[in-house]
């Protein structure tokens, strides 16, 4: 997982899971909307239709708030993760604690960036999911370009949109 420094988790609020006092699970939410904005361009025919139809549907009951095309897509970001072994399920409780935050906020949709080596990986994957297609990617470091490739180069990196 990573390696959080003081400071890393400033601004993220903390969601916990308890049993007889001891952390089993932990979170650290964060809306990302400052520092990383995605917009989605265009979808598919079928998936246009589909996200049309929630939105109608939205009026009237609790459906997910689904971005628009040429909008922003407003997520809030699971910055760090954690629990004991054999405290999944507690994990799993905070995680939809989150989730249910990023509804009722109005989020587009909670998301979660994982090492493909991560066991939180597999923990994720059993949760309604999409993955995007980013077309560009534009950020800037005060070092050099030879670090910025460095860094990305050959990075094994999963983002999950969670529903």
């Amino acid at each position: 997982g990573p390696v959080l420094r003081p400071g890393s988790l400033q601004g993220a609020r903390h969601l916990v899971a308890r049993s007889d006092g001891v952390i089993d699970a932990a979170i650290s939410i964060l809306d990302v909307g400052p520092a990383r904005q995605h917009t989605l361009i265009r979808l598919p025919f079928a998936l246009s239709a589909l996200a049309a139809c929630a939105r109608a549907a939205r009026r009237i009951a609790p459906v997910p708030n689904l971005p628009r095309e040429n909008e922003t897509v407003r997520t809030l970001s699971i910055k760090a993760m954690a629990c004991r072994d054999g405290c999944g399920q507690a994990l799993d409780a905070v995680i939809q604690k989150a989730r249910n935050i990023a509804f009722a906020e109005g989020f587009h949709f909670l998301g979660a960036g994982v090492h493909e080596r991560d066991p939180m990986a597999r923990r994720l994957a059993r949760y309604p999911r999409f993955s995007f297609k980013a077309l560009g990617f534009v950020l800037s470091l005060k070092r050099s370009d030879q670090e910025l490739r460095r860094l990305t180069e050959r990075v094994p990196y999963e983002d999950f949109a969670l529903f």
